[in-house]
């Protein structure tokens, strides 16, 4: 019998009533866990999602919306256990990390008139892409992959993934 080009499947993970096959797993040079699941929405180029990100939507059985980030409590980047994950905003994350940082009136005001005079939306962004997010969506109602409409549309999976998700969220609001 000739080899198989698939991979092997580890585990099945739960999330949002949808079932994730994890077929590989690495550490980064940052110390952090990945998986690879090849079909979950917010994978990198090789279908790499970040371990505590999995195990916290695998907890809440839905995906993490947009803002929201995963904190490890005891600061061990590859402790993924769920007693050791935090949901958190992504605000509140870096002013946690941030805590007794010291910085001068003059450095902050001096910081504050950069972000002011730089007045950057999404919109305004010199590389933001106007793109139409109603046929994107058109597209996968036909079975079509995030990788195949980013092909289509000049963009990278994951920004086809967050224009779809962000545009329905806003539509539901």
């Amino acid at each position: 019998m000739p080899p198989t080009l698939e991979k092997q499947v580890m585990y099945t993970l739960k999330i949002d009533n949808k079932y994730f096959n994890v077929t590989g797993r690495k550490f980064t040079n940052r110390g952090y866990v990945q998986l690879c699941v090849k079909s979950h929405p917010h994978g990198d180029i090789n279908g790499y999602v970040f371990e505590h990100r999995l195990m916290m939507e695998v907890e809440l059985n839905r995906f993490l919306k947009k803002g929201e980030v995963v904190h490890h409590i005891n600061e061990i980047k590859h402790d993924n256990r769920i007693e050791n994950l935090k949901l958190m905003r992504q605000g509140e994350h870096t002013a946690h990390h941030h805590i007794g940082m010291k910085r001068s009136i003059s450095t902050r005001s001096l910081l504050s008139k950069r972000r002011k005079e730089m007045d950057l939306t999404k919109e305004n962004h010199p590389q933001y892409k106007h793109v139409d997010v109603e046929k994107m969506i058109e597209l996968r109602e036909k079975g079509w992959s995030y990788p195949k409409i980013g092909r289509e549309f000049n963009l990278h999976r994951k920004t086809v993934s967050k224009k779809i998700r962000e545009y329905q969220e806003a539509k539901n609001d």
